[in-house]
């Protein structure tokens, strides 16, 4: 793992405000993140202002929708809507996801900043999440390498607030996502 992310969006005092009504309300990676055929760490911290139930999901972040190819091919994280019975935190590859329930259903957590870490090992498949420094779940994604354009949107279909969004090359450790989490 590098010393620095591949993308890094540390907010500082403020962290990015996403309504979650507005499809244009995101932001948009500058340039492809090198992502298909790598391993890689994604952490935040995010706080839900609401949920949505006219949503699949309450994406933090998401390779852009437009370049969209088919399974394994759509990296999306954040929560899955009430509005499809499950109110999971997801870490996906579109038809390939590991899901996890929050502590006391879909509404869970809303109002509170949660860390959230995730890591993907494109030698062995094996996936990860991690909450506030715990690990929460675990598989095998069962697929080849992902294979995302890479371009990365952050914050469409999201209604909350996300802080500190870094990606890395590579997977990071227990302790490096323990000592992130604070």
């Amino acid at each position: 793992v590098n010393d620095a992310p591949v993308v890094a969006v540390p907010t500082g005092n403020s962290a990015l405000a996403f309504s979650g009504s507005d499809p244009n309300d995101r932001v948009d990676t500058a340039a492809n993140v090198p992502l298909a055929g790598q391993s890689f760490s994604w952490e935040f911290n995010v706080n839900r202002t609401a949920n949505l139930s006219s949503f699949d999901s309450n994406v933090v972040f998401s390779d852009d929708p437009a370049t969209f190819a088919g399974n394994g091919n759509h990296l999306h994280v954040g929560y899955r809507s009430p509005a499809d019975g499950s109110g999971n935190f997801t870490f996906a590859f579109f038809n390939n996801d590991l899901n996890y329930s929050e502590p006391g259903g879909a509404y869970a957590g809303i109002g509170t900043f949660v860390h959230w870490a995730g890591t993907y090992d494109a030698a062995t498949g094996a996936r990860t999440l991690w909450r506030n420094g715990q690990l929460v779940a675990s598989d095998n994604a069962g697929v080849a390498a992902y294979q995302g354009p890479g371009n990365l949107v952050i914050g469409q279909d999201f209604n909350g607030q996300v802080d500190y969004l870094r990606v890395w090359d590579g997977v990071l450790s227990a302790a490096e996502i323990a000592a992130h989490a604070g």
